[in-house]
């Protein structure tokens, strides 16, 4: 049943860090929220950790790790993608090489293998996919090929969290330079032109944006829009904000950290909200079957680039 929207106020917005201690103590204080957005960005085709000697952090196993745990709880969560999740590495005729394919389709099954409903397709993308096909997952608001009658992602996708029903769409800054056959509209207009559906089908509307610089603010202003996760690509902790009707957080680039958006809504609207930041590291439980995936997807790529390129 949609949610009725009424006069709106700016929610309440608090920000929370979870950090050197075990899985129990980071996971979020029953708060009844009526729904947690978990949220990445940039994994660039790699399944595992940074590599970092210190601290590794990151990889899909950790973050269905960490997403099991919140399941469990009361509160209904889905898993989305801010973008840049493919390697978006091209050979020197601007095609898609052997051993970066091999990674992308590895990377595609592994965010099916750890549950990531909506994702966006950003700009480093799209080479794989247009060359491949687009995943029912991915979306896109404003890619669009020149030849209408081209494969292309959906638009948006519809979720079921619980009782409530969410639409997710996403955007992004440009379409990779060297691909003619596509073009990148203006993500505002594209995003303004679809709100309007999606409020009709939704209960709460869920915008990715790859990379959009200075158009953030006029996307997340877009009346409709309850929630914008934008990839910055920068690293760093920025605290939830507002605009217009929007929640606006920023995903860690890499995923490093996995955010968790926790909303309270009444009067189909966001009164409440409370972004957590989650270190991925080692205290986290890797599930072993994504964990088994990404070593063989390292072997595999190994292996494949040995024979092509010599390398050992």
């Amino acid at each position: 049943m949609l949610l009725a929207r009424t006069a709106w106020a700016a929610p309440d917005l608090a920000a929370e860090d979870a950090r050197d201690s075990s899985l129990h103590h980071r996971l979020a204080a029953a708060d009844g929220a009526d729904l947690v957005v978990l949220y990445g960005d940039g994994q660039g085709g790699n399944e595992g950790t940074c590599g970092c000697e210190a601290r590794p952090l990151g990889s899909l196993a950790r973050v269905e790790g960490y997403r099991r745990a919140v399941a469990r709880h009361p509160s209904p969560a889905l898993l989305v993608d801010a973008g840049g999740w493919l390697d978006a590495t091209r050979d020197v005729a601007g095609g898609v090489r052997a051993d970066v394919a091999l990674r992308d389709a590895r990377m595609i099954e592994a965010l099916r293998m750890g549950h990531w409903d909506v994702w966006n397709v950003g700009a480093p993308d799209l080479p794989y996919l247009a060359a491949k096909g687009f995943p029912p997952e991915a979306v896109s608001a404003n890619l669009r090929p020149v030849d209408a009658s081209a494969p292309a992602p959906d638009a948006w996708h519809l979720v079921r969290a619980g009782g409530l029903r969410v639409a997710v769409t996403g955007v992004s800054d440009k379409a990779p330079e060297g691909m003619d056959g596509w073009r990148a509209e203006d993500p505002v207009a594209a995003v303004r032109a679809l709100v309007p559906t999606l409020r009709a089908e939704a209960d709460v509307v869920v915008l990715l944006a790859w990379r959009p610089g200075r158009a953030v603010t006029d996307l997340a202003a877009i009346p409709g829009v309850d929630v914008l996760v934008e990839a910055t690509g920068a690293p760093g902790r920025w605290p939830p904000d507002t605009v217009g009707q929007a929640v606006w957080v920023r995903s860690d680039p890499q995923t490093h950290h996995l955010g968790e958006l926790r909303l309270h809504l009444a009067d189909g609207a966001v009164t409440r909200a409370l972004d957590r930041q989650i270190d991925l590291d080692a205290r986290i439980p890797s599930d072993r079957r994504l964990k088994r995936h990404a070593t063989e997807t390292a072997t595999r790529v190994d292996a494949l680039q040995h024979r092509l390129f010599g390398i050992p």
